[in-house]
């Protein structure tokens, strides 16, 4: 089996076990609002929410990545308040 072939392997058992994860916390209403809401969407099934729910979680993990990036080069100099605002343009 070549390399390529045991990293698709390894990615489809991953997703298996994080959706067995996900069936067993909803399951048991232990799973978060977040993973409620994502779950949500998917089984309404509409491709306009779909795809909302894609953008604003891109946008949040851009977001964070940008702002502990920002921090880091800002090493001992943080500032006490950090404002961002969202804007689609």
């Amino acid at each position: 089996v070549s390399l390529e072939q045991n990293k698709l392997n390894d990615w489809f058992s991953e997703m298996v076990a994080t959706l067995k994860t996900h069936e067993l916390i909803s399951e048991t209403d232990t799973a978060s609002p977040q993973v409620k809401s994502m779950y949500d969407v998917f089984v309404n099934g509409n491709i306009n929410d779909i795809a909302f729910q894609g953008k604003m979680n891109a946008q949040v993990h851009f977001v964070r990545s940008i702002l502990i990036e920002y921090l880091s080069l800002l090493d001992k100099n943080l500032p006490s308040k950090l404002a961002v605002y969202f804007t689609d343009s």
